[in-house]
């Protein structure tokens, strides 16, 4: 079920619309059942075969067609992007720093700010017995 929702995710953000969704929880569930999917690229040209292939592959409703692990699936991913993993994790790593760049500072500011104040108590009045005392 989670490579299912995994590849509802991935249309979803492919095509910028909800796969599943209708007026009511019965037809939705219905949709989910009989395998209502429209191939992605029908909704957004710019959707390559080969990643329509891995979408659909994990949607399948048939269960012996779809992926049967997410190591299966992450190789199939990892192939259409044409990275190793150490590239891959390279891209995310600075992804998140160029997104969370001003928590970041702001994180390290308050470290800094914490490490000095400790620094400053620990010189003024140090306890006996507390490891690294003087």
């Amino acid at each position: 079920s989670d490579l299912f929702a995994l590849g509802t995710i991935l249309w979803e953000m492919s095509t910028g619309a909800r796969l599943f969704k209708t007026d009511s929880d019965v037809a939705t569930l219905d949709r989910i059942r009989n395998g209502v999917i429209d191939p992605p690229s029908s909704r957004n040209p710019a959707v390559t075969p080969e990643l329509e292939r891995v979408i659909l592959r994990a949607l399948a409703v048939d269960r012996d067609k779809r992926y049967q692990s997410a190591g299966e699936m992450q190789s199939d991913l990892r192939a259409l992007l044409g990275k190793s993993p150490d590239e891959l994790r390279e891209e995310l790593g600075t992804f998140l720093e160029e997104l969370f760049r001003d928590e970041i500072v702001d994180e390290k500011r308050s470290l800094a700010t914490g490490t000095a104040i400790a620094a400053k108590l620990r010189d003024q009045a140090p306890l006996e017995g507390w490891e690294g005392s003087t």
